[in-house]
């Protein structure tokens, strides 16, 4: 059997006590990755199926919402359509882009 690192113990532990945050505190996330993450249950079992579902390795998942990777598109998008969401393109209004 494979232990797991202290890291991983700690995360199971606030997951189990409902501590976890997927969210990175890391200044270079994205802001659409941390929206991304946001709309995320922060239960390993959760997480584990959508990213299975999306097509990604959970690893990836939280590498992005530490800022330690950016998502491509198509990894991206996928995890939202998943999820029920899809990513929109939308003009600012005048007042945003003078």
């Amino acid at each position: 059997m494979m232990q797991q690192s202290q890291h991983a113990r700690q995360e199971k532990a606030m997951l189990a006590a409902g501590k976890a945050n997927y969210i990175g505190a890391s200044p270079n996330v994205d802001p659409l990755v941390r929206q991304l993450g946001e709309l995320l249950r922060p239960d390993a079992a959760f997480l584990i199926d959508t990213c299975r579902r999306a097509g990604i390795h959970r690893q990836t998942l939280r590498k992005w919402l530490r800022g330690q990777r950016t998502p491509n598109l198509l990894d991206f998008q996928a995890l939202l359509e998943v999820n029920g969401y899809t990513l929109v393109i939308q003009r600012k209004s005048d007042e945003d882009h003078q």
